[in-house]
């Protein structure tokens, strides 16, 4: 079976820093950086409240199995609505042309959102009526296949938004960062995730490289013994604690490549529990760095 994984950018679930500092980075100043990161980390919000890529494959798969299912899906989240006048008017900062882009782009995830719910609940009237008795279930069909189309529509979306937002949030950051003492663990952290993501994508091909998941996973391991490696911060017991903790993630997802390694097998399963060690992973980093 084809293994499937609906990437976004690298570590685009990740939370910014932002601080009191000084410092300049191309189209980002002082009066901005902060502004760019809150509507940055309220993207990912917003992202988080919403249709996942596996949330939205449940409803698909639900409806393209004639609604059999032990425990349907549950899919009512109001609160993936209640910021979309903020996330559709960004404002100036990050220029008009860019902020016309989010704004449609933005209104497209949330018309695409509502698709999916609008279908759901059309297919449970539909299947409660037993009106597929009469039309051989053709409208459920049209039903999972527009929103299947939503969801490819939701993914689009993320990931041109994040294309847009992520250069600018990274340079705001970065431009906040200066005397942060929390600086090098974060930027090993990015590297990190960014080493994750490619291990993943190894293993999401249909035919693995070995030797290139081989290179990948040590040169991983190596990052985490770096950050095991950095010295504690001083007063911030709390962080550090968050810190290893997300260290500990990250060897959990090292454990799911060596297990796959040996097995010979690398499957969607495989595949899912990385996703899920790496959702975990980022979730101890934003505890870190909120």
């Amino acid at each position: 079976m084809t293994k499937k994984r609906l990437f976004l950018p690298i570590a685009s679930s990740l939370m910014l820093v932002a601080c009191g500092g000084s410092g300049s980075a191309p189209k980002v100043d002082a009066d901005n950086a902060n502004d760019i990161i809150e509507y940055y980390n309220k993207t990912l919000e917003v992202f988080r409240n919403g249709y996942s890529n596996e949330k939205a494959s449940e409803v698909v798969e639900y409806m393209d199995n004639k609604g059999r299912a032990l425990i349907a899906p549950i899919v009512v989240m109001p609160r993936q609505y209640s910021d979309s006048a903020k996330m559709t008017a960004p404002g100036g900062r990050f220029g008009k042309a860019v902020g016309d882009s989010l704004t449609m782009l933005f209104r497209e995830y949330y018309a695409a959102s509502q698709k999916i719910d609008e279908n759901y609940d059309a297919f449970k009237a539909y299947k409660t009526a037993e009106d597929y008795k009469d039309d051989d279930w053709a409208k459920g069909k049209q039903l999972a296949r527009e929103t299947g189309e939503a969801a490819e529509r939701i993914v689009t979306a993320k990931t041109q938004i994040l294309n847009i937002i992520t250069g600018p949030a990274d340079a705001a950051e970065m431009a906040l960062m200066e005397g942060n003492p929390l600086k090098e663990h974060i930027l090993l952290a990015k590297k990190i995730f960014g080493q994750m993501e490619g291990l993943m994508q190894t293993v999401s091909e249909d035919k693995v490289d070995e030797q290139s998941l081989t290179t990948s996973y040590n040169a991983l391991e190596q990052l985490v013994k770096e950050g095991r490696e950095l010295p504690k911060v001083k007063d911030m017991d709390s962080e550090m604690r968050y810190y290893g903790e997300y260290l500990d993630e990250v060897d959990a997802f090292l454990g799911v490549v060596r297990k796959a390694q040996r097995n010979g097998k690398y499957t969607q399963s495989v595949l899912r529990e990385m996703d899920s060690e790496y959702g975990d992973a980022v979730s101890d980093y934003n505890s870190f760095v909120d």
